[in-house]
């Protein structure tokens, strides 16, 4: 359908049915925006995400769907170390699994555009160009959240 780049809602406000989460596998990485958001509204898949972490099973292109939370929440592993840059190769395998999984033809997804803020170290345009490319043509929307 259509990919709407929004400038004003933050992704734990979004009204999407799945909220899509950043995340690094280090533990460490967990403090970084919008992880505390995340946490304070979403405690329960914080939680079973945090978990993962520990048992080191966070893992390139896998992505973490925790049951039970609405709108459903989906870590999608974008590096290995929050201290270093996020990995658009990590990010295109976590795009290609929600396209296998079918997940924008069958939910609204709020994308965070990762690249917009200095401290993400990736060129968002390139991001929006591989959001494009694999959830640009599903039957739901898609909103780039530019001030996630």
């Amino acid at each position: 359908m259509v990919i709407e780049l929004d400038n004003y809602t933050a992704l734990t406000l979004s009204e999407c049915d799945v909220l899509v989460v950043p995340i690094h596998t280090l533990y460490t990485g967990f403090t970084r925006h919008p992880i505390p958001d995340v946490k304070r509204e979403f405690p329960l898949a914080y939680a079973y995400v945090r978990r993962l972490s520990d048992a080191r099973k966070i893992k390139r292109g896998k992505l973490i769907f925790p049951r039970g939370e609405t709108p459903k929440i989906l870590f999608l592993p974008t590096g290995y170390d929050y201290t270093k840059k996020q990995y658009l190769d990590w990010l295109e395998a976590g795009l290609i699994k929600m396209r296998e999984y079918e997940i924008h033809n069958n939910y609204t997804i709020a994308f965070p555009a990762l690249g917009v803020y200095e401290d993400d170290q990736i060129d968002v345009k390139r991001v929006f160009r591989l959001v494009k490319k694999y959830l640009g043509d599903g039957e739901k929307d898609v909103q780039f959240l530019l001030n996630y």
